[in-house]
């Protein structure tokens, strides 16, 4: 699979925690959460992190599988790290143990 680099999210945002199976709302009718979370590899600094995300809008949902690791270009990093629906995107910030760090932001504001 062939990822495309895109541009930085705009600042803002609204930014949350994720832990599996607790949907969290950040707009009117937008909620996202952290459907599974995969375990992290010990003492592996370059080893890739998954996580599968649902956004879901009054207008549509979607589901993204993200794999990023310590390794890839900065441009095409910030493309796997996303999930876009409609004018909503999910960034993942951070990965944890047991939760995941991301940003919601509604492009249209």
């Amino acid at each position: 699979m062939t990822v495309e680099a895109v541009e930085p999210l705009p600042p803002g945002g609204t930014t949350v925690r994720l832990r599996p199976g607790e949907p969290v709302t950040v707009a009117d009718g937008v909620t996202v959460e952290l459907v599974a979370l995969g375990p992290a590899q010990a003492g592996c600094d370059d080893c890739p992190n998954h996580a599968t995300v649902t956004l879901s809008t009054p207008e549509s949902a979607g589901q993204a599988d993200i794999t990023i690791g310590g390794l890839m270009e900065p441009s095409v990093l910030e493309a796997a790290r996303r999930l876009e629906v409609g004018s909503w995107v999910v960034r993942v910030d951070a990965f944890g143990d047991d939760h995941l760090d991301v940003t919601v932001v509604d492009l249209d504001d």
